[in-house]
């Protein structure tokens, strides 16, 4: 599959669980681990898009995947601002950015040491 086709894929994931009803919250911090799941894997999936694409240098790529995953998640907090049943969070930007740079930097460190032992992960 185009690396392309997974971003857009994910990212439409992340659109269908932003503007939906909430479920029940298994805890007070469950919302926040989904938040920081859903853009640690955006980040990295944006991260191999670019790097695949247009073969720019890792740190370029990474600066630029969390870039576009951060701004990405600031617009579902302003969708959700117009949605009575949803709230727009600050806090949740924060997991957002925050689980998209942690992703990719465990992603990437992870991928250093396989790639290094001879095992190419995507």
């Amino acid at each position: 599959m185009n690396r392309w086709w997974q971003v857009a894929l994910w990212a439409a994931l992340i659109i269908i669980l932003s503007v939906g009803p909430t479920g029940p919250e298994v805890s007070e911090f469950w919302p926040y681990a989904v938040h920081f799941f859903e853009y640690a894997i955006l980040g990295i999936l944006l991260f191999r898009a670019i790097v695949y694409t247009w073969k720019v240098v890792a740190g370029l790529s990474a600066i630029a995947a969390i870039a576009v995953a951060s701004a990405y998640g600031v617009a579902m907090e302003l969708v959700q601002l117009s949605l009575s049943y949803r709230g727009f969070g600050y806090d949740d930007i924060v997991t957002n950015c925050s689980g998209a740079a942690l992703g990719l930097v465990v992603w990437r460190l992870g991928f250093k040491r396989d790639h290094k032992h001879g095992e190419e992960r995507g």
